[in-house]
């Protein structure tokens, strides 16, 4: 676990712990994710032999955050239906066939017949009386090494094909659950930590964009902060980190990123959100900058907890 160093004053950083303490998945939504995965996983394996299943997305990088009440807790459970070895023009497997397959296995059990499954494409979906959204995602490990337009990539047996728009599409979720990982290490453990209160910011300010994009920026910043301020000596503090993040990610929402080396497509903004996402980094750029300032702990404790919003201690 990080620590502050012992120059940061002691209401910013018990504050910030809290705050870190708060945006933690509780208990509850731990068991929770532990039981639904593992029902959802002995329907699919008792009535498709060979099928496995996996969490991805922020539950497989650990960089999940407690849901406020309004929101929806979703479970993203990949559904590895078997593997491609090369693709045929015609009669092969269709993302359509694919999520059609998938909903009838669901569909047809017992447990989760009655939950009305539904095929939203690109998954099959369905909600618990809690709630609690279970979400679905066919997929084939990819055995091809080269995609249907006829780019190649490395290594094969490392990603898996999933519907994206009516199409297959390359994605290396473990590659990139790793990479937040590697990143988090060479951090000290400050990266996904600060990734956590960053979204606890999205989901307020900027929820359009993607959570995973988001991860992305802070992987390639928050490593490169914390080593300067190293070399230079400078105290390090979660303050620290999150105004430096938004001091320099502006300068990278006009291109795509992806983590280096994953065979996944790069993400971009979509160009009609784009204005407004840079525009509102700006924003918390400035009132980053200001709150920081301020002469007085108590008000800048205040300033950060119209930021984060509830998970921030009130002082």
């Amino acid at each position: 676990m990080p620590q502050e160093i012992s120059t940061t004053s002691t209401l910013s950083r018990d504050a910030f712990f809290t705050l870190k303490s708060n945006l933690e998945l509780d208990d509850t939504f731990d068991q929770t994710i532990q039981r639904q995965h593992n029902a959802v996983r002995s329907v699919i394996e008792n009535n498709q032999p060979g099928t496995k299943t996996q969490l991805i997305g922020a539950l497989q990088r650990k960089t999940r955050i407690n849901p406020r009440p309004e929101d929806t807790f979703d479970i993203d459970i990949l559904v590895v239906l078997g593997e491609f070895h090369r693709w045929m023009p015609v009669g092969g497997i269709t993302p359509s066939m694919a999520l059609t397959k998938m909903h009838q296995v669901i569909n047809q059990s017992d447990r989760y017949g009655s939950m009305q499954p539904a095929m939203d494409h690109p998954t099959v979906s369905f909600t618990y009386e809690d709630g609690t959204k279970v979400e679905l995602v066919p997929a084939y490990l990819d055995m091809v090494g080269v995609s249907p337009a006829g780019i190649s990539h490395t290594p094969v047996g490392r990603g898996y094909w999933v519907p994206k728009n009516g199409h297959w599409e390359l994605a290396d979720y473990d590659y990139e659950a790793e990479y937040i990982t590697q990143e988090n290490t060479a951090s000290n453990g400050w990266l996904i930590p600060t990734i956590k209160m960053l979204k606890a910011i999205k989901r307020k300010y900027f929820s359009d964009m993607s959570s995973f994009h988001l991860e992305l920026i802070a992987a390639c910043l928050i490593p490169v902060v914390i080593s300067s301020y190293k070399a230079r000596n400078i105290t390090l503090s979660y303050p620290a980190l999150i105004n430096e993040f938004f001091n320099y990610a502006g300068g990278l929402l006009n291109s795509s990123i992806g983590a280096p080396g994953s065979n996944s497509p790069a993400i971009s903004l979509e160009p009609l959100k784009k204005p407004q996402v840079i525009e509102t980094f700006e924003a918390i750029k400035t009132f980053c900058n200001g709150t920081n300032q301020l002469s007085s702990e108590t008000e800048r404790a205040e300033s950060w907890r119209r930021l984060f919003g509830d998970p921030f201690p009130a002082q």
